[in-house]
């Protein structure tokens, strides 16, 4: 049931951003403010686009944007919450020799949760020169949710798989796409190929301007010539181009992680744990119960009833 809400809400949430970009690109496919120099990134349009549409609405604009940063703060500080949480359970506190007491305890998460802050916001310097944030983020959580959901297939679908074979599986997942993100981003960064964009152009930003506001706007171009952007921009004047595989949108890396995990895992399983004894019954999805082998398991009632009579018996 919870996974069912979060398909239904995510789906709303998509659909939502994706009537938004349609509706921003169709006030702004002849009037980019990109290239009219209204902003200076694509990660201000939405901004921009409430400003421009609901700027003469008193009050509107700033319960947007007092939306949007409240929306931000309240999930870095559950995900800071969690990290500091999973850091001090599964490594101060294990590899630790001593026993921390409950106030040492809430100190030292405290205190990580503000080491985390230090960090995150010092690498806002350096993320505001990698590009726009949108494509940044999914390529980073596509490479490391992608092995991931590999991970989690493994356990539900493949009884015989022994988690040493995931693991590796895992780790040779997160390679395989890191050696495809990490250069197709250098490539991207260095603008030696983009991704093919709708087309657009300031023509309709000419129609209230003077000539020489629209020669400053075009940077030199004759007024005359219609000038669109998009799939053929400057950048095709060179004929190289990177490797098939470095030019992948990064909406398929999370795929191709999961899939290399999974191809990978049951390989090194295959060579390691040849003879390996399978998972129980209830542990797989029922869609690859037919993997296992044919031994009669007791179903739920029974194992209920025999739990009872062994409580009987000692009693």
């Amino acid at each position: 049931m919870s996974l069912l809400c979060e398909a239904i809400g995510m789906c709303l949430i998509v659909t939502s951003s994706v009537f938004l970009g349609l509706t921003i690109y169709a006030r702004y496919a002849d009037c980019d403010p990109l290239l009219n120099h209204k902003i200076t990134k694509n990660d201000e349009l939405v901004s921009y686009y409430v400003m421009d549409i609901a700027g003469n609405i008193p009050g509107l604009s700033g319960l947007f944007m007092a939306a949007m940063v409240s929306a931000a703060i309240s999930t870095i500080s559950s995900s800071l919450n969690s990290i500091s949480g999973v850091i001090y359970k599964d490594y101060i506190s294990k590899f630790s020799r001593r026993q921390f007491t409950e106030k040492s305890a809430v100190f030292i998460l405290k205190l990580i949760v503000v080491i985390e802050g230090v960090l995150s916001t010092s690498l806002v310097l350096i993320i505001e020169h990698l590009g726009q944030v949108v494509p940044l983020s999914i390529s980073l959580s596509g490479m490391v949710n992608g092995p991931l959901l590999g991970l989690f297939t493994l356990g539900v679908l493949f009884p015989k798989i022994n988690a040493k074979s995931a693991f590796y599986g895992g780790i040779c997942g997160l390679i395989c796409i890191s050696f495809i993100a990490l250069p197709a981003y250098y490539y991207k960064y260095h603008h030696l190929f983009v991704f093919p964009t709708k087309s657009f152009s300031v023509e309709g930003c000419l129609l209230n301007l003077s000539i020489a506001n629209t020669s400053n706007i075009l940077f030199g171009v004759n007024s005359s010539t219609p000038v669109t952007f998009g799939t053929n921009d400057t950048l095709n004047t060179s004929t190289w181009k990177p490797f098939f595989l470095f030019r992948i949108s990064y909406y398929y890396y999370c795929l191709i992680g999961a899939v290399a995990t999974i191809i990978t895992a049951l390989i090194i399983n295959r060579v390691v744990n040849r003879n390996g004894s399978s998972a129980k019954r209830v542990l797989i999805s029922p869609v690859c119960h037919f993997l296992l082998p044919e031994v009669a398991e007791p179903d739920a009632q029974a194992l209920e009833t025999f739990i009872k009579a062994r409580k009987d018996e000692e009693n």
